[in-house]
C-alpha cells in the first residue's frame, strides 16, 4: 500500500530569493519547484530522468530536477527558467531576454515548447562552462534532453548563434521586407512565453480545492474481469469518488478515430494498460494508496500482437464471434491478369513494420471542473475538441452545450491528441464530485495506456516492363487496429482510417492495373489511430522499396525509374479522380537530380577497406491535404458530419482584430500562419492580432487540426472571414473619408484613400462607427474549394527525399550523413516554420526507419521506444520548395507537415541496400535487422 511520507521545513535558494517549504524529503526538486512554488517551467514528460524537460541549473550546473531529492540541496543556487532572463539583466545592467532565449525565438527553435525550458537551462550550463563550443560539443551536451518536434537542427543553431551574441560578435535584427507578411520568415507568436517558461501545458494548471484523479489498468494483455470491488478504496480518507464502466450514465462507446467499445473496461479487458477504473482524492499519494486498494479479479487467457497471426481461423478472437479479420476495402482498375502477363519483370516480397508510437514529449493531462450552471468544463489538450465534446456529453448524458473543451498550450500532438479517454474520466470524476479534478499520466502510463499508429503486414506484387513502365500491381494489406477494430453496433465508424489506404498504396505512379485489398486486423493491444503520416510511411517502405528492386531488374536508374512512371497532371488515379491541378511529383523528383548525381560520386569515392559502406536511396510519396472539391470535403471527421470549415474575424472596440478558430495549435505554427493571412489582407500587423483557438465555446467552429489539411481549410475559411470583415471596413472608412470604398486601402492599421494618403482612419475610430450605428464586428467565413476551369480533381502534397548512409557492416549501424528533401507545398506562407517542420519530419521518418517501435508489455520509456536523439539526426537536412499554388486555395497553399514524414522509411531502407546488397523487409531497420539481412545475402 501506499505510504504518506512526513513533512519538514527546507531552506531553498532559487532564482535569488529565499524560499521556505514544508514537504517530504524525498519529494524531489522538481515536485517542489512545480507543486510547492507554483515555478511550472522545469516540466515532467518522463519517470526517470531520460528526456532532460526538468533541466534546471544547480551552482552554475545543469541538472535534472525529477531526479534530485529536495533534502539533499542545501546552500546552492537553483535558477530555472524563469529566473534566467533576470539573472541575465542583472548581470548586464538592463532588463532584456537572455541570449539563449532571444536566438531560440529568432531561429524558430521552438516549436510545441514543452522541452525548450529544459533545452536553454542545460544550453546556458553548456555557454558557461564552453563559450566558444563547435556543432559538435553542443549536440553531445545536449544528448541527455529530447525533442521530438523540431528535429534538433534549429536548436542547435540557436544555441551557436546565442555563443555569438555573448561575444558580442553578432546580433541579426529580425526584418521583414515590404508590407507584405505571408511569405515572410515571421517568428511564431507565441514563442514569448515559451522560451521564459511562462506557457501554460494542462500539467501545469491548478485550482483551488482540486482533486487528483488516477487511473487503474489492466495488467494483463487479454483476460475476463471477474469482478471489481471498489469499497475498500472507497472508504479510504481523502477518496472522494471511484468510478467504473458502470458510472457511465450514457454511450459507453467512445467514436473517435478509431471507435472504441468502452471508455472503462466493462467485461474484459483487450490490452495491458487498458483503463479498468479511477479515482479522484485529495492528494496524489492518496489517489495512488486508493488505486492498490481496489480488487479486480481477472480470467488471463491468450494474445496475439502480430496482424498476420490473428488473421489466422485459430487465433484468440477479440470481440467474440467476431472475426478479428474485417475487409475494409478492394479497388480494382484495369486487367491484372493481363498486366503481369505484359510485363517483362515481376517483384513479389512481403514488408512488415512495428506499431508507432506518438511519444509527443508532454504526457496526457487535463483539469476539468463545473461552472456556476453546471457546465462541464474540461482544459485538456485534444486536436479535435468538438468531438471530444460531443463524446464527453454523450457518455454523461449531457446535451453538447454543456460541456465545454479549452485545449491549452499543447506539448506536440503528432496524432495521440484524438484520445479522449482522460477527458471522459475527468467529466465523470468531476460530475460524480462536483469538484475540479486534475489528471497527469505518467510517461509509463501514456506508453502503455495510449493509442498506437498502424503495424502492417503488406504483400506486394509488382511487374514492369523492360522499357521502365509500370503495368500492374497486386497489393495485400493487413493493419493492426489494436483491440477496437470496428463497432459491432455500427461497423461504418471508422473505416476510413484503413480504408484509405486503398488509396494510397501503390505510390504516386502511374499503375494501370492493379487490385488492393484492404484487411482491419483485430490484435491485443491500443488501438490504433492515425499517427504523423497517416500509414504511408509504412506503406512507402514496401512501394519504393518495389521500385528500386524493379529498376535493378532492368537496369535501370533508379531516379530515371521513377521519373518514368511518377504522375503528372492528367494522371487519373485508381480512385477514378483526375489530378489536374497542382500536381508537383514530377518536380519533386527532377529537383533531386543534382543532389543525387553528386551523391553517386560521394557514394563512389568510399573506401572499400573501410567497414563503413556508402550508399544512396530515395523516396517518393504523396499525401493528402483535405483538398477534395465541393461541398462536405474535408468537413467529415469519424463518421460526423461537420459541415465547412468555419472562422470569425471580429474588429475590437480597441481597434485590434480577432481570429476566432476551431482548429488548435500544436507546435506546429498554425495560429502565426492564420494570422500572417489575416494581417496580410486587412494591412495590420501581426502583433495587433488576438488569436482565440480551441475552445468550444469561444470559437464554435469545428474542424479536424489534423492530415495536413488544417492550414488550407481553416486558412480558407479565415481569409473569407477576413475578407468579408475588410468590405465592411472599407465602406465605413469610405464614408468618413467621404470617397469611394474602392479607392480605400488599408496599412498599418489605418484606413485612407489612394487618391489623398494625408488623411488616415484608424481602427479605433472604425470600431466607434460600428458600434455607434450597430453593425456587425465579426464576420464568418467558410471554406469550400469549388471546381474550377483549372482543375477539377482532389489536391494533394508531394515530396521526394534523398538519403545518403553509411552502413557499418560489422556493427550493423547506420549513420546518415546528408538528406536533401523536395516538396511541392503550395506556396511558402512562412520559410522559418516550414523548415523547422520538416527537420522535424525528417527526423521523425529516420527514426520510423531506423529505430521506433512499439512492443506491447515491454515498451515503457522513451529509449525503449527508440525515440530519436539529438545524435541520430542526419548531419545535414536540405530542403527544395517546389511552390506549385492552388488556384482558390488560402494564398495558394496547401499541406506541408504530414508529407515529410513519408519518404523517409524508404529512402533510408534502399540506401542501406545500394550500401549493402542487403535489403530490410522487416522494419526498423536496427542493428540487429541488419546483420540478419547482411547474413542472408
Amino acid at each position: 500500500m501506499g505510504t504518506i511520507s512526513a513533512k519538514q521545513p527546507i531552506i531553498l535558494k532559487v532564482n535569488g530569493r529565499r524560499c521556505e517549504v514544508t514537504v517530504s524529503p524525498s519529494k524531489t526538486l522538481l515536485d517542489v519547484l512545480r507543486n510547492d512554488l507554483g515555478l511550472t517551467g522545469a516540466k515532467r514528460c518522463c519517470d526517470d530522468g531520460e528526456c532532460g524537460s526538468c533541466s534546471v541549473l544547480l551552482g552554475g550546473k545543469g541538472v535534472m530536477s525529477c531526479l534530485l531529492p529536495v533534502s539533499q540541496i542545501s546552500g546552492k543556487e537553483i535558477v530555472t527558467i524563469e529566473g534566467l532572463a533576470p539573472m541575465w539583466s542583472r548581470e548586464v545592467g538592463e532588463e532584456c531576454l537572455h541570449p539563449l532565449q532571444y536566438a531560440f525565438m529568432e531561429l524558430g527553435a521552438c516549436q510545441c515548447g514543452i522541452c525548450i525550458p529544459g533545452m536553454i537551462m542545460e544550453a546556458t550550463a553548456l555557454l558557461k562552462n564552453n563559450p566558444n563550443p563547435t556543432r559538435e560539443y553542443v549536440r553531445k551536451r545536449l544528448s541527455r534532453n529530447l525533442c521530438r518536434c523540431t528535429g534538433y537542427v534549429k536548436i542547435v543553431d540557436a544555441v551557436l548563434y546565442a555563443a555569438e551574441i555573448m561575444q558580442g560578435r553578432r546580433r541579426r535584427s529580425v526584418e521583414f521586407q515590404g508590407p507584405h507578411v505571408v511569405g515572410q520568415s515571421i517568428p511564431r507568436i507565441d514563442e514569448l512565453e515559451k522560451v521564459t517558461g511562462q506557457a501554460k501545458y494542462a500539467a501545469d494548471l491548478t485550482m483551488e480545492g482540486m482533486l487528483y484523479g488516477k487511473i487503474l489498468r489492466s495488467p494483463h494483455h487479454h483476460a475476463h474481469i471477474l469482478s471489481i470491488d471498489t469499497s475498500e478504496a472507497e472508504r479510504l480518507p481523502g477518496v472522494e469518488a471511484v468510478i467504473t464502466a458502470k458510472d457511465l450514465e450514457g454511450k459507453p462507446a467512445m467514436p473517435n478515430a478509431r471507435p472504441q467499445g468502452y471508455l472503462l473496461a466493462k467485461d474484459k479487458v483487450r490490452f495491458m494498460g487498458e483503463a479498468v477504473a479511477a479515482v479522484a482524492a485529495v492528494s496524489e499519494e492518496f489517489a495512488q494508496d486508493a488505486l492498490e486498494r481496489i480488487k479486480v479479479e481477472y480470467d488471463p487467457f491468450s494474445a496475439v500482437f502480430d496482424p498476420f497471426l490473428a488473421a489466422q481461423d485459430d487465433a484468440p478472437k477479440l470481440h467474440p464471434p467476431y472475426s478479428n479479420k474485417v475487409k475494409m476495402a478492394v479497388v480494382v482498375q484495369g486487367d491484372l491478369e493481363k498486366g503481369f502477363a505484359e510485363a517483362d519483370v515481376i517483384v513479389e516480397n512481403i514488408y512488415t513494420s512495428p506499431r508507432p508510437e506518438h511519444a509527443a514529449l508532454e504526457p496526457e493531462a487535463g483539469l476539468a471542473y463545473l461552472e456556476d450552471d453546471g457546465q462541464v468544463v474540461i482544459r485538456t489538450p485534444l486536436h479535435h475538441p468538438f468531438v471530444g465534446r460531443d463524446c464527453v456529453a454523450d457518455w454523461l448524458g449531457l446535451p453538447k452545450g454543456k460541456v465545454r473543451i479549452i485545449c491549452p498550450t499543447m506539448g506536440g500532438n503528432f496524432g495521440m491528441r484524438g484520445d479522449f479517454v482522460n477527458a471522459g474520466i475527468l467529466a465523470l470524476l468531476v460530475s460524480k464530485t462536483k469538484k475540479p479534478v486534475k489528471t497527469v499520466f505518467t510517461r509509463e502510463e501514456s506508453l502503455m495506456g495510449s493509442s498506437k499508429g498502424y503495424s502492417f503486414y503488406l504483400r506486394y506484387k509488382t511487374g514492369a516492363t523492360k522499357d521502365g513502365r509500370l503495368v500492374a500491381t497486386e497489393i495485400e494489406i493487413l493493419g493492426n487496429a489494436g483491440a477496437w477494430p470496428f463497432d459491432p453496433d455500427d461497423p461504418k465508424l471508422g473505416r476510413g482510417i484503413i480504408s484509405v489506404t486503398s488509396i494510397f498504396a501503390p505510390g504516386p505512379y502511374r499503375i494501370p492495373n492493379l487490385r488492393i485489398t484492404v484487411y482491419d486486423v483485430c490484435t491485443n493491444g491500443p488501438r490504433s489511430v492515425p499517427i504523423r503520416g497517416t500509414n504511408n510511411p509504412e506503406l512507402a517502405h514496401a512501394w519504393d522499396s518495389q521500385m528500386d528492386l524493379l529498376a535493378a531488374k532492368i537496369a535501370m536508374d533508379p531516379l530515371e525509374f521513377r521519373l518514368c512512371n511518377v504522375v503528372e497532371s492528367g494522371t487519373a488515379i485508381h480512385s477514378g479522380e483526375v489530378l489536374d491541378e497542382s500536381v508537383g511529383a514530377k518536380a519533386t523528383l527532377e529537383a533531386l537530380r543534382q543532389p543525387y548525381a553528386e551523391a553517386l560520386v560521394w557514394r563512389d569515392s568510399g573506401s572499400p577497406s573501410s567497414p563503413w559502406k556508402r550508399g544512396v536511396g530515395l523516396g517518393c510519396a504523396w499525401q493528402t491535404v483535405g483538398g477534395e472539391r465541393g461541398a462536405g470535403a474535408g468537413g467529415d471527421w469519424h463518421g460526423r458530419k461537420l459541415g465547412h470549415a468555419k472562422a470569425a474575424v471580429e474588429l475590437l472596440e480597441n481597434g485590434r482584430v480577432r481570429v476566432l478558430v476551431g482548429c488548435v495549435e500544436k507546435g506546429q505554427g498554425l495560429t502565426t500562419a492564420l494570422a500572417q493571412m489575416v494581417a496580410e489582407d486587412l494591412g495590420v500587423s501581426v502583433s495587433a492580432l488576438d488569436m482565440v483557438w480551441g475552445d468550444t465555446f469561444l470559437a464554435p467552429y469545428p474542424v479536424a487540426t489534423s492530415g495536413q489539411r488544417t492550414t488550407f481549410h481553416v486558412g480558407g475559411a479565415v481569409l473569407k472571414a477576413s475578407q468579408s470583415l475588410k468590405q465592411a471596413l472599407k465602406l465605413a472608412a469610405a464614408e468618413i473619408l467621404e470617397d469611394s470604398a474602392r479607392n480605400v486601402i488599408f496599412e498599418n492599421g489605418h484606413a485612407f484613400s489612394s487618391r489623398f494618403t494625408s488623411e488616415k482612419v484608424p481602427f479605433e475610430q472604425l470600431a466607434l462607427y460600428f458600434k455607434e450605428r450597430r453593425l456587425p464586428v465579426k464576420h464568418e467565413g467558410n471554406f469550400v474549394l469549388e471546381k474550377s476551369e483549372i482543375g477539377q480533381g482532389p489536391i494533394y502534397g508531394y515530396s521526394s527525399q534523398l538519403s545518403l548512409v553509411e552502413v557499418n557492416i560489422d556493427t550493423g549501424h547506420v549513420r546518415i550523413p546528408k538528406v536533401v528533401y523536395a516538396a511541392d507545398v503550395g506556396r511558402v506562407l512562412n520559410p522559418l516554420i516550414l523548415e523547422g517542420q520538416v527537420e522535424g519530419g525528417i527526423t521523425m521518418g529516420t527514426g520510423r526507419a531506423l529505430k521506433e517501435r512499439f512492443i506491447a508489455g515491454k515498451t515503457r520509456t522513451l529509449k525503449d521506444y527508440g525515440l530519436p536523439t539529438i545524435m541520430d539526426v542526419p548531419d545535414e537536412m536540405r530542403l527544395i520548395c517546389i511552390e506549385n499554388p492552388v488556384c482558390g486555395g488560402p494564398f495558394g497553399s496547401k499541406g506541408a507537415a504530414e508529407m515529410c514524414v513519408i519518404p523517409g522509411p524508404p529512402s533510408v531502407v534502399n540506401a542501406i541496400a545500394d550500401a549493402t546488397g542487403a535489403r530490410i523487409y522487416d522494419l526498423p531497420a536496427t542493428p540487429e535487422n541488419i546483420l540478419r539481412a547482411l547474413s542472408r545475402k
